[in-house]
């Protein structure tokens, strides 16, 4: 019995160990299967976490001076570092298209993949990283600095980027509406404008961060404007009155006639004609000289010497600072203070042979004006839907036609103006119901003779019709007008009043911009900037 129950056992004892095996290889395939189940999710997720906006937007791309930006933000400086370059070859380059190859990237390739610098083998990517982190760095420098000065963005400031984000919403809800197979979203309008991910909050965030840096620098400029003296303007213009009057000319540039080297026999041929080429333009700019008397004689010669390049009146005067003269000019202008109006000298170059006219050197001493305008369009036409373009009859006929509907509009306007009294409050009415202008209350100031650019717009200047006007020795408040302007339309004006002296607006921007710049470079400079594991989804390709 003994036996047999020791038999039972031993028997029991092998189901047992055979159970158990099987146990833990059912245990063990199910701890695989769970493992496998579980990486395969893990990296379903992963591929939704890295293909999701979350990384774009959250993580941190590249850091400057302890300030972190996500790869979207990255992207909007990386976009606005090719747009400011594209901008600035197209100012310099204009339409000569076959200069873009050397200058610019191709749109075939990634930038990555085409080089910028062959010496250093720097790609046209780099490039851009580099223009981008350059600006984002000096942005940092004033951000922190209002951050170390406690700087608190003014209402106005936020206002600004208020309008701007809403500006921004309304143009990508409006291109969505327009062309919804190409932007299903206004979020995909922004993406396309400004980089993968993009969306209206990272889009303030941004805007907000460039504010703060921005007001707080103008808030410093606005400070050191304020510790300037009227002695201290006067002194620094009389000092400068050289750079920084204005001079007043016309120009007519006589040519030789153009002549192909590949047609002598030589080089030293080919320089002996062209030469004599260049003396017979003198001899052409010297007779022109000869019979003209005043400015109208000069506008109409060179009307006749060339109508496409002297079309009009304007097209041959020049207003430039001193400091922006030419070398062939300077020495007439800068001979002294002997030249008066109608003055007329040639003037010898490589290129041809000048015929000049002096109107006048100003010393800026004038001040500037403000005024309100209602501005009345004449309705255009595309004069390339008719047979014979511009010259067409049907087209001058239709032309005319909306040049009376626009005189009408003008005139009653002006009627309305004067039979109601004239005032101000009469004046904001009619421009809420006629005026094409876009500028609220049609208000203009610091309206000056000349263009001045300084750090930043500083005066602006108007046609020449208008200017004539605003000018008019005893101009005052309520003195109104309307003028006629060929390359705007109708203009019903409004004098306001004037404002500051115009050399006293130049002076404070030289002086102001000195004391400016040595602030700025007194800042502590934000150091290196440092790249991100999340920097890989940027759009840097």
């Amino acid at each position: 019995m003994s036996e047999l129950f020791e038999k039972r056992a031993d028997g029991s004892r092998r189901r047992e160990v055979r159970n158990r095996k099987e146990n833990r290889i059912k245990r063990k395939r199910k701890i695989i299967t769970m493992s496998v189940t579980g990486a395969l999710v893990l990296a379903f997720a992963a591929a939704l976490f890295i293909n999701s906006n979350y990384i774009r937007r959250a993580l941190p791309a590249i850091s400057i001076g302890g300030v972190s930006f996500s790869a979207v933000e990255f992207d909007y400086f990386y976009n606005n570092a090719y747009m400011e370059y594209s901008g600035w070859v197209e100012e310099q380059f204009g339409e000569m298209v076959q200069y873009y190859d050397n200058i610019m990237p191709s749109n075939d390739l990634p930038l990555s993949a085409q080089v910028y610098n062959f010496d250093t083998g720097e790609t046209w990517a780099d490039f851009f990283v580099e223009r981008a982190i350059a600006n984002m760095t000096e942005l940092v420098r004033y951000y922190n600095a209002a951050g170390v000065a406690g700087f608190v963005i003014p209402p106005e400031g936020i206002a600004q980027v208020d309008m701007s984000v809403s500006s921004i919403m309304e143009e990508a809800r409006y291109y969505s509406g327009l062309y919804p197979q190409q932007y299903p979203s206004a979020e995909v309008y922004l993406h396309a404008m400004f980089g993968s991910s993009m969306n209206e909050r990272s889009l303030r965030k941004i805007m907000m961060f460039v504010q703060k840096a921005v007001s707080y620098g103008e808030s410093m400029r606005g400070a050191f404007t304020d510790t300037l003296s009227a002695e201290q303007l006067d002194n620094y213009y009389n000092e400068n009155r050289d750079q920084l009057d204005v001079f007043s000319f016309r120009a007519l540039l006589v040519t030789p006639d153009i002549m192909n080297s590949d047609s002598f026999d030589s080089d030293e041929d080919y320089a002996i004609a062209e030469a004599a080429a260049l003396s017979l333009a003198g001899a052409r700019a010297r007779e022109i000289a000869e019979g003209i008397v005043t400015e109208e004689d000069f506008i109409a010669a060179a009307f006749e010497y060339d109508p496409y390049e002297y079309p009009n009146p304007s097209s041959s005067r020049i207003d430039l600072l001193g400091e922006q003269m030419t070398e062939e000019f300077e020495p007439w202008l800068m001979g002294g203070e002997t030249l008066e109006y109608g003055s007329i000298t040639t003037i010898d170059s490589p290129y041809g042979t000048f015929v000049a006219f002096f109107i006048e050197r100003s010393d800026n001493n004038y001040h500037t004006v403000a005024m309100r305008q209602v501005l009345i369009l004449r309705d255009d036409i595309d004069p390339s839907g008719f047979e014979e373009g511009e010259e067409d009859p049907e087209y001058l006929m239709l032309l005319q036609s909306l040049e009376e509907e626009a005189s009408f509009r003008a005139q009653e306007a002006y009627d309305l103006f004067v039979n109601g009294g004239a005032t101000e409050e009469l004046f904001l009415e009619l421009i809420d119901y006629y005026s094409a202008d876009n500028i609220e209350g049609g208000y203009y100031d610091r309206m000056s003779k000349f263009m001045y650019e300084g750090q930043s717009l500083y005066a602006m200047k108007v046609v020449s019709e208008i200017e004539d006007w605003l000018f008019a020795p005893g101009r005052a408040y309520g003195d109104f007008e309307l003028i006629h302007t060929e390359a705007y339309g109708y203009h019903l004006v409004f004098f306001m009043g004037f404002g500051e002296r115009m050399r006293d607006i130049i002076a404070t921007d030289r002086l102001s911009s000195v004391a400016f710049a040595e602030w700025g470079e007194s800042l502590p400079h934000p150091g290196d900037s440092k790249r991100h594991w999340a920097f890989m989804f940027t759009l840097v390709r």
